[in-house]
Order: structure tokens, then sequence, then C-alpha cells
């Protein structure tokens, strides 16, 4: 059984100023999670005050996702490279 992806409107536009390579494999590597059984063996929980997240990797980028098990659903947050992206992603209320 396949999972939804969906994107923020700012995840949206931080995968249009990627690279466009880069945008690909972002792309593509969602599309391979998404007909995964459990996404959560390809990616890494988060910790601290961003526990609820999920990150997966692509080279130096990072996409933050938040997993919802019962909805099956991946909702990418932000995507970024490695140096900044965590300072972008704010917690839920």
């Amino acid at each position: 059984m396949a999972w939804k992806v969906s994107y923020t409107r700012t995840s949206v536009k931080q995968l249009s100023s990627l690279p466009r390579e880069t945008a690909l494999k972002i792309s593509n590597l969602m599309d391979m999670i998404a007909f995964s059984a459990k996404p959560f063996n390809s990616g890494k929980a988060l910790t601290g005050n961003l526990a609820e997240y999920w990150r997966y990797r692509i080279g130096n980028y990072r996409i933050i996702c938040h997993i919802d098990n019962e909805g099956e659903e991946i909702m990418v947050v932000a995507m970024g490279d490695r140096k900044n992206i965590y300072k972008q992603v704010k917690r839920k209320p």
C-alpha cells in the first residue's frame, strides 16, 4: 500500500529554488518512500523540540517531514541545505 506524500507551500517554494538535478533526486526519493511499507526505515527521527519530525538525506540536503502513521501520509515540511534547514523548521503548536 502506498503512502500519500504532500508538500507544504514552503517546501514547494524551497524545492523550486534548488538546483534541478537535486530537485529531481528529492522527488524520486519521496516517490520511493511513498511506495515503501515502512517510511521510517529510510529516515531518521529528529530529537529535541523537533521530535515529531523525520529527516531524509540527499547529499548535503535534508528533507524534513511529518509522518502521520494512522492516515498513512507523509507531509514534507521543509527542505534545504543541511547547514541551516533545522533553524527554518518550527515546531507545530
